[in-house]
C-alpha cells in the first residue's frame, strides 16, 4: 500500500474512534437533557398545584369560591412530544380532520411540504403530519400519486364531493 493510502486509512480509524466517543458523550448528555427535563416539569406541576391550592384557601378565608381548574404543565420548546390525535370533544382539534381538510381544499394533491405548510400552525411537529398520511395511506383513505397526496372517494361519492367552497 502506498504511503498516502496509509494515511488515509490511519486518518479514516481516528476519525471512527471519535465519532464514536462523540456519540456516548453526545447519549449520555441527551440521558442527563430528560432527566432534568422530567424533573423541572414535575417542579412545575407542584409549583402551580400549590399556588391553586393556596388561591382557593384564601378565596375560602374571603367568603368567595373560585373556580380552580388546573393548568396544563408548561412547555419547555425544545422538549416536543409527539401528540396524539385529539377527539374534537370538548373543543379540542382533531389532528387527522385537519389533515383531512386540507386535502379536501386541494383535489389536486399536495406534497408533504404543502401539506406542512398549510398545517404548521395547528400541529407544531412535522413528522407528525407525515405519521398521519401513513395512516390514512393504510386505510385506504389517501393515495400518493406523483409526490402527491390525494383523498380516494368513497364508493359512491362523487370526486367533487370532496371540494370545499
Amino acid at each position: 500500500m502506498s504511503t498516502f493510502l496509509e494515511t488515509i486509512k490511519l486518518r479514516l480509524v481516528e476519525t471512527q474512534r471519535q465519532h464514536q466517543e462523540a456519540t456516548v458523550k453526545f447519549q449520555k448528555a441527551q440521558a442527563e437533557f430528560q432527566s432534568i427535563a422530567q424533573k423541572l416539569q414535575s417542579w412545575q406541576i407542584a409549583f402551580q398545584t400549590e399556588t391553586l391550592r393556596e388561591q382557593a384557601e384564601a378565596a375560602q378565608a374571603q367568603g368567595t369560591t373560585l373556580q380552580v381548574t388546573p393548568a396544563k404543565p408548561m412547555q419547555n420548546p425544545a422538549i416536543t412530544t409527539i401528540a396524539s390525535a385529539e377527539s374534537q370533544i370538548g373543543g379540542a382539534v382533531n389532528k387527522t380532520e385537519i389533515i383531512r381538510q386540507q386535502l379536501r381544499q386541494h383535489p389536486a394533491g399536495m406534497t408533504g411540504k404543502e401539506l406542512w405548510d398549510a398545517v404548521k400552525v395547528q400541529i407544531s411537529y412535522r413528522p407528525y403530519v407525515y405519521s398521519v398520511l401513513k395512516r390514512l395511506r393504510d386505510k385506504d383513505e389517501v393515495i400518493l400519486r406523483r409526490k402527491k397526496y390525494r383523498l380516494v372517494p368513497k364508493p359512491g361519492e362523487d370526486v367533487d364531493a370532496h371540494t370545499v367552497q
